[in-house]
């Protein structure tokens, strides 16, 4: 999983160029961008194709470049990548937090794209 989680997070590798070639949405990210640092889930929802991965990662590059936070503790996943089927989300930070080494009380940030919600009876 480590070789995965280091594909969708180049940051980590000081590789910026994926960040460099997204779309400007400036309303929504203007949103986002009030309420990044305030410890709330924030959800995007919406149809297919209309910008929220894009909005996930503008805001990484805010992050990164505007508030100098340590790429290391930014996390992206995509959570329908086949490569994590019978993983759930404790998983993939557990081995996030594992791979960077990340304390219990320091903090991160968590962009998790994809994530679909089954019912179970």
């Amino acid at each position: 999983m480590k070789q995965l989680l280091y594909r969708y997070n180049p940051w980590w590798d000081n590789d910026f160029n994926a960040l460099d070639e997204i779309l400007k949405r400036d309303e929504n990210f203007e949103f986002l961008k009030s309420n990044i640092e305030n410890k709330q889930v924030v959800f995007l929802t919406g149809l297919r194709r209309i910008g929220k991965t894009s909005l996930m990662k503008l805001c990484i590059r805010y992050l990164i470049n505007e508030k100098e936070i340590a790429p290391k503790n930014i996390l992206y996943i995509s959570m329908d990548d086949f490569l994590l089927s019978g993983k759930t989300i404790i998983d993939v930070i557990e081995e996030y937090k594992t791979i960077h080494k990340i304390k219990h009380n320091e903090k991160v940030f968590l962009f998790l794209d994809e994530i679909t919600f089954v019912e179970q009876y």
